[in-house]
């Protein structure tokens, strides 16, 4: 602090009725404790005169103080305490940004303060559970999507079941709760089974289909949405699923002749990890060693019907042939359909008949595997 400053001229400074001079003086005072060149004395000294300036008539100079104070560390927590209780136009940058705020402070100001504040919190870096919690509980539709849109907020996946459930109507705003990165993966079949459901309805009642050619689709189209989930989820996460799909009655038999014969391995040996209650390692190593022993134990283990095992074989050596051809590239865009092309290829020369039950079921997989793939292609080539 300059030596011809002393506490007498402050206060008189920091009451001029200038507010100009009133804001130079609060922009001094902050410069000087930002680098710590005060003195115990004269940081008490500063702190009173900031308790003046946070209580100035005039805003304009209560929000040059908040804009000082908004990303510094060093600020008094009781004066930022204060400005982020201010007029929106005041308290806004200290709300957005402040680091001094705490947990406690942003649930408090969430739960009392307006939607132009839940606005302004919804929207800093890395917002913890709690304070997620307490902006979901608002209700208010464009706060929760801000909120939702804010990747680095650690939205709780209780949080987002529930909003997607309040805002099942709000396409915009459930499509940005599924477009984060940590919505986990029986979440998101959770949504695609409601989707599901509405499109079975749907068909049932403008009688397009058949009711068995209505619930067909929509099991085939759940089945293949629950492998694309399985893609990006997390090992713990892909463990969850296989748990959920277990204790719902959906890990059929069907579902895991599917990923095995479209190559999704991940899915196969979490799967059958949860079905033969063995470690997910001790089914790895069983499912890629040499000969077929490892895969029939397995396989048998898990209670599937023995007729499928010969496709189920043939599923899981093509895979390891695809891979080693790649060069251990594994499941890239085109992988799934390269490796059920193939198995259908192989399974036609050992099938009994064209009308060979399982044929037909493989048949049906190519054909739902051709159509993903297609409309990937469309997907990226709008895209580039």
């Amino acid at each position: 602090m300059p030596r011809t400053l002393n506490k007498d001229k402050l206060l008189k400074m920091i009451k001029d009725p200038s507010p100009q001079v009133r804001m130079k003086i609060a922009s001094l005072l902050f410069r000087a404790m930002e680098k710590n060149i005060l003195t115990p004395r004269d940081h008490n000294g500063a702190a009173a005169m900031f308790a003046i300036a946070v209580d100035d008539p005039d805003m304009d100079v209560r929000r040059n103080l908040a804009r000082l104070m908004c990303r510094s560390r060093h600020a008094l927590p009781e004066i930022v305490a204060t400005l982020a209780c201010d007029e929106i136009e005041v308290a806004g940058p200290v709300l957005k940004h402040s680091p001094v705020l705490q947990e406690e402070d942003l649930v408090y100001l969430s739960r009392n303060g307006g939607r132009a504040v839940r606005m302004l919190i919804a929207g800093r870096d890395g917002l913890a559970g709690p304070i997620c919690e307490a902006l979901a509980e608002s209700g208010e539709a464009d706060v929760c999507r801000l909120l939702a849109r804010n990747h680095s907020a650690a939205l709780h996946p209780r949080d987002m079941a529930r909003l997607l459930g309040r805002f099942r109507n709000n396409s915009r705003l459930s499509s940005e709760i599924m477009a984060r990165p940590d919505v986990p993966a029986t979440l998101k079949r959770e949504v695609m089974r409601e989707v599901s459901s509405s499109l079975h309805d749907f068909l049932l009642q403008k009688k397009w289909v058949s009711p068995q050619r209505a619930k067909s689709v929509v099991l085939g189209a759940m089945e293949n949405g629950t492998l694309d989930i399985s893609l990006t989820a997390s090992e713990a996460d892909l463990e969850h699923l296989a748990h959920r799909l277990a204790r719902e009655g959906a890990l059929t038999p069907t579902l895991i002749m599917r990923s095995a014969c479209a190559g999704y391995l991940r899915f196969v040996e979490t799967a059958l990890s949860v079905m033969a209650h063995l470690p997910r390692k001790r089914v790895q190593s069983m499912l890629r060693g040499r000969g077929p022993f490892g895969i029939r134990a397995i396989f048998t283990k898990a209670g599937l019907p023995k007729q499928a095992f010969p496709l189920f074989h043939i599923a899981m050596e093509t895979c390891q042939e695809l891979i080693r051809e790649s060069g251990g590239a594994g499941e890239d865009a085109g992988f799934h359909c390269r490796v059920i092309e193939r198995v259908l290829t192989k399974y036609r020369d050992i099938a009994a008949s064209d009308a060979d039950q399982l044929l037909k079921m493989l048949e049906h997989f190519a054909a739902d595997a051709r159509r993903i793939e297609r409309r990937q292609e469309d997907q990226r080539s709008i895209a580039a």
